[in-house]
């Protein structure tokens, strides 16, 4: 069946989105952006000049934050899309969780999760998950942040 313009576009936008978080998974400090960005071109994986330069200027734009440079500069031991395994809440079952990058530093653990999208109270209460993740490892200050890449708006979460 033909795919409507509109649903065509959004497909396009999801794709694009997906993209954008998979280069920013791999992207430990700030001067690994454009070494990481120019892999996935040789990889096929960005169509053409015109994405690369609009995945470019999204990820210099979301650099530039005040946080990125504290949290992009090497000082920090990543996690990145490890995969955490969980107890449901009656025990009976393992969950596997992966967070997109948690820092880590002395007792301190900041869980961030990227988001190229719309805000959802679901994306919240996954943060908050992860947060209780890390307190249950032991980390006894534990911060956690969505951080929505197509606005660069960093939000945190309690």
């Amino acid at each position: 069946s033909e795919l409507s313009e509109k649903e065509e576009a959004q497909r396009h936008s999801a794709e694009f989105g997906n993209l954008c978080h998979a280069i920013m998974e791999k992207i430990r400090m700030k001067s690994d952006a454009d070494r990481v960005v120019e892999a996935f071109r040789l990889r096929g994986q960005i169509p053409n000049m015109v994405v690369q330069r609009r995945i470019q200027s999204i990820i210099d734009r979301m650099m530039s934050n005040p946080k990125a440079c504290e949290w992009f500069d090497g000082s920090w031991q990543l996690m990145r899309e490890d995969t955490v395994l969980t107890l449901s809440p009656d025990g009976t079952e393992v969950r596997q969780r992966r967070m997109d990058r948690v820092m880590i530093r002395g007792n301190e653990a900041i869980v961030l999760d990227y988001k190229f999208g719309t805000p959802k109270r679901e994306y919240v209460e996954q943060v908050q998950a992860y947060m209780e993740i890390m307190r249950s490892m032991g980390y006894a200050d534990v911060r956690g942040y969505l951080w929505y890449g197509f606005t660069n708006k960093l939000e945190e979460v309690k």
